[in-house]
């Protein structure tokens, strides 16, 4: 499947459609997206050669973020979320943040179930 030319003036964000948590989410973000800046593609559009274990967004300028790095542009996009944005960005947390996110893209349908 294409890519949209209007999706790609917004941030992409790919998602594993299979995974009952990450629909949950995407569901949450569609809600805090006011500015609409924020285009969900699930990961059947995307290229043989991605990792359904790493959410993958790409900026409007093309710069791509993988995994906990990802979730936080995310924040930041969504003004409710951006004080956990800032405090996800801090070294110690940010290492926290990094294993529970490996942990939870490797168990996500063990966890929460899959479609």
């Amino acid at each position: 499947m294409a890519v949209s030319p209007m999706s790609r003036r917004r941030w992409q964000v790919f998602y594993d459609d299979r995974c009952n948590l990450c629909l949950r989410i995407v569901h949450w973000l569609r809600r805090l997206d006011r500015r609409h800046c924020l285009a969900f593609l699930p990961f059947p559009c995307v290229s043989e050669g991605c990792s359904f274990d790493v959410v993958q967004v790409v900026s409007p300028e093309g710069q791509v973020f993988w995994g906990l790095d990802g979730i936080v542009a995310l924040m930041y996009l969504c003004p409710p979320l951006r004080p956990f944005a800032w405090l996800t960005s801090l070294s110690p947390l940010r290492r926290l943040g990094w294993r529970l996110y490996r942990f939870i893209a490797a168990n996500r349908y063990r966890l929460f179930g899959r479609r």
